[in-house]
C-alpha cells in the first residue's frame, strides 16, 4: 500500500497542475491580456461566469498541490488533508470523482492505516510526553 500512497500523491500533483493550467487559461480567455488577443475574450460571457469557473479551478488546485507534496514527503497531516480533499473531489465530475473514489479507497483501507501509522509518524519529530515505565 506504500505504492498506492505514492501514486495518490502523484495524482494530486497532476490534478493540481491541471486545475491551475485550466484556471489560468480560462482567465486568459476571459481577459485576453497575455497570450490570446483581446478579441478572443468575446467567447466568454461578459456576465463573469468564466471568471468564477477559473477561480474555482485555481482555488481547488492549491490544496491539491500541497496535499500531493505532503503525501510524497510523508508529512503527518497529509492523510487528513488527502481524506478531506477526496471528499471534496467527489463533486468535481469526472476526473475529481475518480480521484476522490481512489483516494478514499486508499486512505480508508485497513492495511493503509496500519502501515501509514508507522510510516508517517517520526519519533524524532514527536516529543515523548511521559517517560517509559519499565
Amino acid at each position: 500500500m506504500k505504492n498506492h500512497l505514492r501514486i495518490l500523491g502523484v495524482f494530486y500533483l497532476v490534478f493540481g497542475l491541471l486545475g491551475a493550467v485550466i484556471g489560468f487559461l480560462l482567465f486568459e480567455v476571459k481577459t485576453g491580456r497575455m497570450f490570446f488577443p483581446g478579441k478572443m475574450s468575446m467567447i466568454a460571457n461578459p456576465n463573469g461566469y468564466v471568471s468564477v469557473i477559473a477561480l474555482i479551478f485555481a482555488f481547488e488546485a492549491i490544496p491539491a498541490l500541497v496535499t500531493g507534496v505532503a503525501l510524497l514527503r510523508r508529512w503527518l497531516w497529509a492523510r487528513m488533508s488527502a481524506l478531506a480533499l477526496s471528499f471534496v473531489n467527489l463533486f468535481i465530475i469526472p476526473l475529481g470523482t475518480a480521484l476522490g473514489i481512489y483516494g478514499l479507497w486508499v486512505l480508508i483501507n485497513d492495511t493503509t492505516l496500519s502501515e501509514s501509522n508507522s510510516e508517517f509518524v517520526d519519533e524524532k519529530q514527536m516529543p515523548r510526553v511521559f517517560p517509559p515505565y519499565h
